[in-house]
């Protein structure tokens, strides 16, 4: 048997999620170490996450430390005690940082030393973007060290949802907002409501809204969003992907703030390639492995063609899908202080980007994303420049324009740090962003822009027919579905009421159209 000793930043030690996993052996006298030693470009020690499989492709738990499916967090020093063979060891600290792999061999009696360098790409904060995973299920405890080895700015933490509420009057804390040491923001108080329709997140609460009466369909989601929000002037709702089954009717109601595009069936050791029990997708038209991550791009581009302007968010739902915390995240420009209420002011206007890859920094002039053209001048071009800051080959690089590709710009460079100019001839009215995309043999990784819009002055927004039947579409099947699932429920009509007056939103939408 060999020892493993990890080497990083902090002292302080979490105790593990318990999975099924090959653990750490105990050590026996005589064995050679394996030392790791894991710093940054200036020598200091820094946390990390960390990747070990053995010889065969089985990840090793360590006994004490934050473990999750297949990595543990490492904060301060590690050691693990393996039986003799091929390891295979990855470790890694979020996009910002240059990533390491190495693949060895334990022998008895063989000690080995490996001084591992994670220096940064970028320091996306001295540019005043703020990272965020929107999607966290880890426990309260871990979240610290997690955060500092993901460099990851801003944590909601989801701690209540249908089934659970561990809060009352007598523990709520005083605050459920701590700042780390580090200048980091952790929020304990997030809350998911996932039932039939989807799933909402309730951030910015001070307390849990009670939701745990409520059954797979009764009351309907929207109901207690148009509560919670009129009770908290400050709540910010997050559609926590595209394709749930009640997508059309919050749409329609104007209760969400923001809706995940980079979300948690995008992993980073594969896809989730369905929709579970949402909206599914032409299997044809949008076949896997990454037909789910088009198709929820795809929505997204139909939602803004219907002229309703609301911004692309992140989460990677790490405590219940394979993903570490903040594999899919959000970046929000933030000039001021990163705190809670300015983080959302910011990603409310748009100023933002969400990657489980690449960084794209993207203005157009001095604008950033969120930005509204007015009085474009004809034929006008507009000047796109990217700036793109990525730990792993990219592929190419699409300019969107009302939902079809415009333009595509291979990437033939595998710089970590890369620059692109793109001129264009912007649409009349409507909307455009750029997507960077990276190859990948067995899961989808992407960075979109929030989008752009062109609205000349005096004018309405764009409305397409087209984005708007597609919503009458999936409403209609909706309230058929919701007919035969609540058909002997006595209070049926006050859900069927609500998704009635969603399908003639859409299709007064459809009537007012100014665009195919």
């Amino acid at each position: 048997m060999s020892r493993i000793l990890l080497e990083v930043a902090c002292p302080l030690l979490f105790t593990c999620l318990c999975i099924l996993a090959p653990p750490a052996i105990a050590a026996q006298p005589g064995q050679p170490t394996l030392t790791i030693i894991t710093h940054d470009r200036f020598a200091q020690s820094t946390s990390a996450r960390i990747h070990i499989t053995n010889d065969a492709n089985k990840p090793v738990r360590h006994p004490t430390l934050p473990f999750w499916r297949d990595h543990f967090t490492s904060p301060g020093k590690a050691s693990l005690t393996l039986r003799p063979g091929k390891y295979t060891i990855a470790i890694e600290k979020g996009p910002e940082y240059k990533r390491h792999s190495k693949t060895l061999t334990l022998i008895r009696d063989d000690p080995q030393t490996i001084t591992v360098v994670l220096p940064r790409i970028v320091d996306m904060p001295k540019q005043n973007w703020y990272a965020a995973d929107l999607h966290i299920h880890r426990p309260v405890s871990q979240i610290p060290v997690l955060i500092r080895a993901e460099d990851i700015h801003f944590a909601p933490v989801i701690t209540w949802w249908n089934r659970n509420n561990p809060w009352n009057k007598t523990n709520l804390p005083p605050s459920p907002i701590t700042r780390t040491k580090d200048h980091r923001l952790i929020n304990i108080m997030t809350g998911e409501d996932e039932r039939g329709g989807g799933a909402l997140l309730y951030f910015n609460l001070n307390k849990p809204y009670p939701i745990t009466r409520a059954t797979r369909e009764y009351p309907s989601s929207l109901t207690f969003a148009r509560e919670a929000k009129a009770q908290n002037p400050n709540l910010w709702i997050d559609i926590e992907k595209p394709f749930w089954r009640d997508v059309p009717l919050w749409l329609s109601a104007n209760i969400a703030d923001s809706i995940g595009i980079a979300h948690n069936h995008m992993w980073r050791s594969g896809v989730l390639p369905n929709e579970a029990w949402g909206y599914p997708r032409d299997t044809k038209e949008f076949p896997p492995p990454l037909g789910n991550a088009l198709w929820t791009q795809h929505i997204y581009y139909h939602l803004l063609n219907c002229g309703i302007r609301i911004p692309p968010s992140a989460g990677s739902a790490s405590g219940v899908l394979p993903n570490p915390v903040g594999y899919n995240r959000v970046y929000v420009h933030i000039p001021e202080k990163l705190t809670q209420q300015s983080f959302f002011k910011n990603l409310k206007l748009g100023r933002c980007f969400v990657t489980n890859g690449p960084l794209i920094i993207c203005r157009v002039g001095n604008h950033l994303p969120g930005h509204t053209f007015r009085n474009l001048k004809t034929a006008q071009k507009l000047t796109v420049n990217i700036r793109i800051h990525a730990n792993q080959k990219l592929e190419r690089l699409d300019l969107v324009v009302n939902g079809k590709v415009r333009l595509t710009h291979p990437i033939k460079s595998d710089a970590f740090v890369q620059t692109h100019t793109l001129q264009f001839n912007p649409p009349k009215s409507g909307w455009f962003l750029l997507r960077a995309h990276a190859p990948d043999k067995h899961t989808y990784r992407f960075a979109s822009t929030g989008p752009f819009y062109v609205q000349p002055t005096n004018q309405a927004k764009r409305i397409s027919r087209a984005s708007a039947d597609f919503f009458i579409t999936w409403q209609t099947r909706r309230l058929n579905q919701l007919k035969k699932a609540l058909k002997d429920h006595p209070d049926r009509n006050a859900v069927f009421s609500l998704h009635q007056k969603s399908l003639a939103y859409w299709q007064g939408l459809k009537r007012g159209a100014n665009a195919n």
